[in-house]
């Protein structure tokens, strides 16, 4: 059992919840109360100070409680992604004499820009889709239907290479971003989280 409380009253016609763990009070309305902890069983411990009040006891586990505290907070994270694909060609120099890399070929690149961050209260989001893709812009042209090798720090274009590449001139721009994920083919890939 946890030393979680839930206080419920009504003020102005509104319902709010109390809660209180380990003294700490924190007041949310009961419209950003998280479903997930409504439908949660309660036991009634015993008659609030008021009518207006009662006292409930979560029993739930450390985890479901701190996620609640954060969502109550709003300091939850969330991680939010953007795809994009472009075609390019490349060969890669260092593979052994006779690899099929070795040769000129092309791919159509799929790559995933992930952010990961507090979402803003009044926005509702991390960062806004379309404001990634502008800043992805510059970079997505000098990707597209080019040769990677002519691009500066893109001498040996693997699919790793890449991601470090793409985190390297983006992370700048968006301090948000948690990884970078590149697909060459529809079955291989890797991901990039930063060194």
């Amino acid at each position: 059992m946890s030393a979680f409380s839930l206080f419920r009253r009504v003020h102005s016609g509104r319902c709010f919840y109390d809660v209180y763990l380990n003294g700490c009070n924190l007041t949310q309305p009961e419209s950003v109360w998280p479903s997930a902890i409504k439908n949660t069983p309660k036991r009634s411990l015993r008659p609030g100070p008021a009518w207006r009040f009662r006292s409930l006891l979560l029993d739930s586990t450390p985890a479901f409680i701190a996620s609640a505290i954060a969502i109550f907070r709003g300091q939850y994270t969330v991680e939010i992604f953007k795809e994009f694909t472009f075609e390019s060609a490349h060969l890669l120099p260092h593979v052994p004499e006779g690899h099929k890399c070795g040769r000129l070929h092309g791919h159509s690149f799929r790559v995933g820009i992930h952010l990961a961050g507090k979402v803003d209260p009044h926005t509702g989001w991390i960062r806004d889709f379309s404001e990634i893709k502008a800043i992805f812009k510059p970079l997505y042209e000098r990707l597209d239907h080019n040769y990677l090798n002519d691009i500066p720090g893109l001498e040996n274009p693997t699919s790793e290479n890449l991601a470090k590449w793409i985190w390297n001139e983006l992370k700048p721009l968006l301090p948000e971003l948690s990884a970078i994920r590149i697909h060459e083919t529809c079955t291989s890939g890797c991901e990039y989280r930063g060194d």
